[in-house]
């Protein structure tokens, strides 16, 4: 199989671009930076990456040429802005980001100092005891490609006494197999910490490679809302039983 280079120099050639403008369309200043990845000389980070998926309107198997292996979870640190902001300046993402109850924020950090102050306040909030946040990693390329959020809800009248798990990944992982597999080692992470038999999460209508996963897992659609702090009512919660 053709390896990362020669994918991007097949996509170079396919659209009639010389490596100036094809570099020029994902960011890079010069040609110089098209011609070392080409030649086998520069690695492609992963900003990059997807910025070449996306102007081409590819799946991330498209340059790869491997499925997603494997994933693990590690503790967030200050230094992991510069992974995650791909994922939280990504627009496609943001509409499977759960900021239910979060007072108006929906996860979008467009810039350096917003991705560092939004993981200052995970961080802090963890230090008091508020949830716990920690790092999706993609175990293929040892990448930050999401995080996963837990706390246990306290709070009558619906899943008092239940954890409530958000799932933040790059929309490219947003696919039922990759799912499948973050789904499963936060669930494990999540019930390891909390001493609790129920968990739920969210499931929007239109997030079908997500409700498919989800389904997949055993957890089960709920019509009940979640009541939020000035009584907003949250639907589309699915909830998972401790086995």
């Amino acid at each position: 199989m053709s390896e990362l280079k020669d994918k991007i120099k097949e996509i170079r050639n396919r659209e009639g671009l010389s490596q100036d403008e094809m570099g020029r369309r994902v960011g890079y200043t010069n040609r110089a930076s098209v011609n070392k990845i080409e030649n086998g000389n520069g690695d492609v980070p992963f900003d990059r990456l997807m910025d070449i998926i996306n102007e081409y309107l590819l799946e991330i198997d498209d340059l790869t040429n491997k499925e997603i292996v494997d994933f693990s979870l590690r503790d967030l640190t200050l230094e992991d802005w510069k992974e995650l902001i791909v994922v939280y300046k990504d627009a496609m993402s943001i509409p499977f980001f759960n900021s239910d109850n979060c007072h108006g924020d929906i996860f979008y950090y467009s810039t350096e100092a917003k991705m560092k102050n939004a993981i200052k306040f995970w961080q802090d909030s963890m230090k008091n005891g508020y949830f716990i946040r920690k790092v999706i990693v993609d175990n293929s390329n040892n990448r930050a490609v999401g995080t996963i959020e837990y706390f246990v809800r306290n709070s009558e009248p619906n899943y008092n006494d239940t954890i409530v798990l958000r799932v933040d990944v790059h929309h490219y992982y947003e696919k039922k197999k990759a799912l499948i597999k973050i789904f499963r080692i936060a669930i494990k992470e999540a019930f390891e910490s909390c001493e609790c038999s129920t968990l739920i999460t969210k499931g929007w209508e239109y997030a079908i490679e997500r409700r498919d996963a989800l389904k997949y897992l055993g957890f089960k659609e709920q019509g009940e809302p979640l009541i939020g702090h000035s009584n907003e009512q949250y639907n589309n919660y699915w909830l998972f039983y401790k086995k």
